[in-house]
């Protein structure tokens, strides 16, 4: 099943310091395909968010597993910069930082 991500706007990524913006949008747009991977859509988003990763020049990627198993992000180095999440429930990547990151899609 291809799963393709909504996604912040080349500006924001790049107002958030995201290395290669274009390159980072076109890839999420691209989304990815998560039964590549013995099915198992965790692998999946894993290697997804890791190219993404690539392109932002961040940390890795981790998630707030166990208390949020559905968050993933892109590690920024600083709890307070702002960063991307993967939400794989709502299959959303969206922009927060990790400290306020388990409100930021109830706005």
């Amino acid at each position: 099943m291809q799963i393709t991500p909504r996604c912040p706007s080349v500006a924001r990524l790049r107002e958030i310091g995201v290395d290669y913006p274009e390159k980072f949008r076109a890839r999420a747009k691209a989304g990815f395909e998560w039964t590549r991977y013995d099915g198992h859509k965790s692998h999946a988003v894993a290697s997804f968010l890791a190219e993404l990763n690539e392109l932002s020049g961040h940390y890795g990627v981790e998630s707030l597993y166990p208390e949020r198993p559905e968050l993933w992000f892109l590690n920024a180095g600083d709890s307070y910069a702002a960063t991307v999440f993967y939400n794989s429930a709502t299959n959303n990547l969206f922009i927060s930082d990790f400290a306020t990151a388990s409100g930021a899609e109830r706005r």
